[in-house]
């Protein structure tokens, strides 16, 4: 008999809570250390542009580890290695769609065109991915 569901829920989620709690603690205390020391906080001001495009990475990344989370356990066996492998495709993708957006990829040819390819190919990863779990169930 499942208590409120906790059967549902690896194990291995507690872990990664408090891994990335380090890992956010890391990345906001060091570069709050480094603003301090140079007296550069005035700079997060000077482009509201680029504030805008950081808080977007943040949220993409956000969703991307929830839905992660909630893909694992609709997938079922197969579930956290599949899942982790498409929530990667599909955090590179969310980045490049960032940094198309913000002129990233602009007046360069040979490397965008090399960048559609790795889109696609990641596109393609996904899917095949996705469809292998299918196979598991026949």
């Amino acid at each position: 008999m499942k208590a409120h569901g906790a059967s549902d829920i690896p194990a291995n989620f507690a872990v990664w809570a408090i891994g990335l709690l380090g890992g956010a603690l890391i990345n906001v205390t060091y570069p709050a250390y480094l603003m301090t020391k140079r007296k550069s906080w005035g700079v997060l001001l000077t482009s509201w542009r680029e504030a805008v495009l950081a808080i977007i990475m943040g949220v993409n990344f956000i969703l991307g580890v929830a839905l992660m989370g909630k893909g694992m356990l609709l997938l079922g066996a197969l579930g956290a290695s599949i899942g982790f492998g498409v929530q990667q495709a599909m955090q590179m993708l969310g980045s490049q769609g960032v940094g198309f957006a913000a002129g990233e990829w602009r007046g360069v040819r040979t490397p965008r065109h090399l960048m559609y390819l790795a889109i696609a190919l990641l596109i393609g990863a996904a899917v095949i991915m996705a469809y292998s779990n299918t196979l598991t169930k026949v």
